[in-house]
């Protein structure tokens, strides 16, 4: 709906069916330790969610939105540990039902003519129902994230950019996640009219990302894990266009996109 012509409203509509991926399915069981093991859960179900949204935009680079969500069978990881063996069997499961409302706030705008800045803000409340060891439980959540990136034109052809990311303390079930957060930076330089671009980035130079901290706290125990990967890469990229850069290319979706992501993968080029 048009209020005026710099200020538009939305709202939609969806239901999504959302099956299992391949691997929570495989039951196959992974020993890490001796008192530690993880396996697929054949068993589960498709999660089921219904998505209502909201959203204003004012001159088109300020946009609020608010969007509600209530998700039955949403799937996640459980640890299970026999008070004899002191073993711990890690499995996913559908969740009972989880309510969630978010309001997110993204504004694009130039601060010189120079710097274009990019800025996105998002905070969320959770509530979710499920049986553990056939008790009833329900734990509530809210947690925030930003982003921002801010571009500087140097030259008429290059540009530098800086990005990062932050997002707290997190929740589901009876996992307690730490915040996690990571700085980036980019270059770029075009040539011959724009056909050629020449780019180069680094993500994440200080090592901030690569940390992934966990707790969980079950009645009959306590978990503490902490996940170490190489968050720093580097990336050179070198794009020319050929032909007419005034046709359109249509980019159409396959069937095989649900397929592939279930299985690890993905069908869209490029990713």
């Amino acid at each position: 709906y048009a209020i005026s012509k710099m200020q538009n409203l939305s709202f939609s509509y969806n239901y999504r069916i959302t099956r299992p991926n391949y691997w929570n399915l495989n039951p196959f069981i992974n020993i890490y330790n001796t008192y530690y093991a993880n396996a697929g859960n054949p068993e589960l179900k498709p999660t089921y969610s219904h998505n209502l949204s909201l959203t204003h935009s004012l001159f088109y680079a300020i946009f609020t939105s608010v969007n509600y969500s209530h998700t039955i069978g949403s799937v996640n990881n459980f640890t299970y540990t026999d008070p004899l063996s002191q073993i711990s069997l890690t499995v996913p499961k559908n969740m009972g039902y989880s309510d969630r409302l978010t309001f997110s706030l993204t504004a694009a705008f130039p601060i010189q003519k120079w710097w274009f800045s990019t800025n996105s803000f998002s905070y969320w409340w959770n509530n979710d129902h499920f049986d553990y060891l056939d008790v009833a439980q329900n734990t509530e959540n809210t947690n925030f994230h930003i982003w921002s990136s801010q571009t500087f034109t140097i030259f008429k052809n290059y540009s530098l950019e800086a990005s990062g990311w932050y997002v707290g303390k997190n929740k589901i079930g009876f996992e307690q996640t730490d915040a996690m957060y990571s700085i980036n930076f980019g270059v770029k330089a075009n040539f011959f009219n724009k056909k050629l671009t020449v780019s180069f980035t680094l993500n994440d130079p200080f090592k901030l990302g690569g940390e992934y901290k966990s707790t969980e706290t079950y009645p009959n125990s306590h978990i503490e894990q902490t996940w170490l990967w190489t968050s720093t890469s580097y990336a050179l990229r070198i794009a020319y266009k050929f032909g007419n850069d005034k046709i359109q290319i249509k980019q159409r979706k396959t069937a095989s996109e649900e397929e592939s992501s279930r299985s690890g993968g993905s069908a869209t080029p490029g990713r």
